[in-house]
């Protein structure tokens, strides 16, 4: 999975794998897989530096306070289970945006 942030537009890109889980009398298999990108333009230019993305349970969150101008892109670390990244922590930011993803 690959997050990037160019100044208020946010891109999520990655690739599904095929998945196939076999226990005892459990068969379970998952039929989609391919590459997958969304991008939305937000109402607001989030501060790159405050950004975070948590994937927890197959759900992804990430939280963008807002800033007043931004003109850089900036790849965005994805934490998993819980475990905490070498990102500055966000204190009352002015305006948060949220995206959720899930991934089954």
């Amino acid at each position: 999975m690959d997050i990037r942030l160019e100044g208020d537009t946010p891109t999520i890109s990655g690739e599904k794998h095929e998945a196939e889980q076999q226990k005892e009398d459990l068969h379970v298999m998952e039929g989609r897989y391919g590459r997958f990108w969304r991008s939305m333009q937000l109402p607001f230019a989030p501060n790159p530096d405050h950004v975070r993305a948590d994937f927890e349970n197959g759900v992804l969150t990430i939280r963008m306070p807002e800033q007043a101008q931004q003109e850089r892109s900036r790849r965005i670390e994805v934490r998993t289970g819980g475990t905490e990244a070498a990102q500055p922590a966000v204190t009352q930011p002015q305006q948060a945006g949220t995206i959720s993803a899930t991934h089954h």
